[in-house]
C-alpha cells in the first residue's frame, strides 16, 4: 500500500476522533458526570493498531490494522451516539417529571408542547426501530445512520428544551402561585365555615 493512502486513512481517523469523539465524550461527562467505558475500551483498540502501523510494515498487516482502526473509530463514534440517546431520554424524563403538574400547553399558545411531543414520538420511533436492527444483527450497516439520526432528533430536543427553560419556569411559578390561592381560599373557607358552625351550636 501507498504511504501517501496510509497517512490519508491515519490522519481521517485522527481527524473524526479529534471532531467527533472528543466533544462527545465531554458532553457525555458534562450531562452523566462520567466516561463510558466501552467508548474507552474502542479508543484503546483503535490506539493498539495505530501503533502496530508503526511496528509492522507489512502490506497485509497495515491494511489488516488500518480496516481495524477505522472500524473501531466508527464503533466508538457509534457507542456514543448509543449513550447520547439515553442521556437525552434522561433529560426528558426529568424534565416531564418536574414539570408533571404544570399546564405546558400556555408556553407558547401551545406550540411548545405539540413540538415536544412530536420530537418523543418521532425520537421513541427511531429507537425502537434501531434497536429491532441491533437485535437482529449488531453489525447492521444501517446502525450507523440510523442511531446517528436518532442522536441528531435527541440533540434538537434537549436544546428545544433548554431553549424554553424559561417560559415553563414563568408558567409554573404562576401555576404554584394560583394552587396556593386556592388552598388558602380553601382554608379560609374552611375556617369559616367551622366558625359558623360553632356560632351555630353556641347560639342553641
Amino acid at each position: 500500500m501507498l504511504r501517501d493512502e496510509i497517512e490519508r486513512r491515519r490522519a481521517a481517523i485522527y481527524r473524526d476522533y479529534l471532531e467527533i469523539v472528543c466533544p462527545y465524550i465531554v458532553q457525555l461527562e458534562v450531562m452523566d458526570s462520567e466516561y463510558p467505558i466501552e467508548v474507552f475500551n474502542e479508543i484503546r483498540a483503535i490506539t493498539t493498531h495505530l501503533a502496530r502501523l508503526e511496528t509492522d510494515l507489512d502490506d497485509s498487516s497495515v491494511e489488516y490494522n488500518l480496516n481495524g482502526a477505522e472500524s473501531h473509530i466508527k464503533r466508538a463514534i457509534l457507542d456514543c451516539y448509543k449513550y447520547l440517546c439515553v442521556s437525552y431520554r434522561e433529560k426528558y424524563d426529568t424534565f416531564s417529571s418536574l414539570y408533571k403538574n404544570v399546564d405546558l400547553s400556555f408556553v407558547d399558545n401551545g406550540d411548545f408542547l405539540v413540538k415536544l411531543l412530536s420530537y418523543n414520538k418521532d425520537i421513541s420511533k427511531l429507537v425502537r426501530e434501531v434497536k429491532v436492527v441491533e437485535l437482529a444483527n449488531s453489525k447492521d450497516a444501517r446502525l450507523y445512520d440510523l442511531y446517528e439520526k436518532a442522536f441528531q432528533l435527541s440533540d434538537e430536543m434537549g436544546s428545544f428544551i433548554d431553549d424554553s427553560l424559561e417560559k415553563c419556569n414563568l408558567i409554573k411559578m404562576r401555576t404554584q402561585r394560583r394552587v396556593t390561592k386556592d388552598r388558602v381560599i380553601a382554608v379560609v373557607g374552611l375556617i369559616i365555615g367551622i366558625v359558623g358552625v360553632l356560632i351555630t351550636l353556641i347560639g342553641r
